[in-house]
């Protein structure tokens, strides 16, 4: 499973009304490892160099070693944990996940969003892939050239 959503997320204060939030939340069929690189390209695409800390986190719904908090600098990004198995009762998961929960106004601070020109690849993509069975006697010089030659003509 590869799923993700954002959702406002209320949290409560001693007084007064709750504070809300935008939340991106990830839910991986990978490993804790697979989701942080996930999460290492994405922070990537949006500001190349940008430096993810993880610092240990324990909660009963990670595993052992495997929850860790998220911090772009001082800010805190976010968690990032794989279900430990009270986890995956409680939700009724039936194999590995791995889940992330990370703040969009973070990702929003960090983001580089002027578009950046690229040099074009000097190998352009293959449109059309030709698979040929031929007799091993023939040589490749005389089927290159009757690729030439018919490429040719049909222009």
């Amino acid at each position: 499973i590869e799923i993700f959503e954002t959702a406002k997320v209320y949290w409560p204060q001693p007084a007064g009304l709750p504070t809300e939030e935008v939340l991106l939340g990830l839910c991986s069929g990978s490993d804790f490892h697979g989701l942080k690189g996930l999460i290492e390209t994405l922070l990537g695409a949006l500001k190349p160099g940008t430096i993810l800390t993880c610092k240990p986190y324990k909660h009963e719904l990670f595993a052992a070693g495997k929850g860790a908090e998220l911090w772009i600098g001082a800010e805190r990004l976010g968690f990032l944990g794989e279900c430990s198995k009270v986890g995956l009762a409680k939700f009724e998961l039936r194999g590995q996940v791995a889940v992330a929960e990370l703040r969009l106004d973070v990702l929003e601070k960090i983001a580089d969003l002027i578009p950046q020109a690229t040099e074009l690849s000097p190998y352009p993509p293959v449109a059309r892939d030709i698979n040929l069975v031929v007799d091993e006697a023939i040589r490749w010089g005389g089927i290159g050239q009757t690729v030439l030659v018919r490429a040719a003509t049909s222009v």
